[in-house]
């Protein structure tokens, strides 16, 4: 289950937010979900941990999987979920996923 949040319905088809599909937080969930594509991802646990953006969703999340962020992995995430999109646009939701939510290990 996603953590809650209050507030607008986002408008994006596939979205990151409460009440949208996610998927298990291992390996081989990433690899057999988790695109090789430009995009936002998000994981989560009872709280949102960590939203971010990569050219490769896929690899990037293998990445954190493999221990690439302390924060990520103390934080035990059991779920993540994804958008595809563009460069310019994944960098301004991103921003956006960041602001709305406050991802633990977002946090400055």
């Amino acid at each position: 289950m996603l953590p809650k949040e209050s507030g607008d319905i986002l408008r994006y088809t596939m979205s990151i937010g409460p009440g949208q599909p996610g998927y298990a937080w291992s390996e081989s969930s990433i690899k057999a979900n988790a695109p090789q594509s430009s995009g936002v991802y998000a994981m989560y646990g009872a709280v949102w941990i960590y939203i971010g953006e990569s050219n490769d969703i896929q690899r990037k999340l293998l990445e954190h999987w493999n221990g690439d962020n302390a924060c990520i992995t103390r934080a035990i995430p059991t779920a993540f979920a994804f958008e595809v999109c563009n460069l310019s646009e994944r960098v301004r939701r991103q921003a956006a996923l960041v602001a709305r939510f406050g991802p633990l290990c977002n946090q400055r």
